[in-house]
């Protein structure tokens, strides 16, 4: 069943259980953005909006344990949940980042087009977390 994600203690310990599974660290408080989609015990991804007309796909993350076939399918609705809310938003242009090849061809089969490869960078500007 696909639900918007809710920031409490059950999603978020959901979530970082996936994400210790696929050997990534556990979400840091304030992390993810207001607009998330879980679909329940499978997948979820989150839209980040900026100070432009132009939001962000990222964060999807799968339970490992789930089959292959449910993964894709809860992705499928994840996806399309995540570009709905970005229309009704008022969003004239979404970015998604992804390393993770099933990824990429899932966005090209919704109409995106490849900008090319980039690397992502991080700074952490938290002097409380290393």
């Amino acid at each position: 069943m696909l639900r918007p994600y809710v920031h409490n203690e059950a999603d978020r310990a959901q979530l970082d259980a996936w994400y210790t599974a696929h050997g990534y660290s556990p979400l840091r408080p304030g992390e993810l953005p207001a607009t998330g989609f879980v679909f329940e015990g499978v997948a979820a991804g989150f839209l980040y909006r900026t100070d432009a007309d132009t939001v962000i796909l990222e964060g999807f993350i799968t339970n490992p344990d789930a089959a292959p076939d449910a993964r894709y399918h809860a992705l499928e609705q994840v996806h399309a949940a995540l570009i709905a809310a970005a229309q009704q938003s008022g969003a004239r242009r979404i970015l998604a980042l992804t390393a993770d090849d099933s990824l990429k061809q899932r966005a090209l089969e919704h109409g995106f087009t490849s900008l090319g490869l980039f690397e992502l960078l991080e700074r952490n500007l938290d002097p409380e977390t290393p």
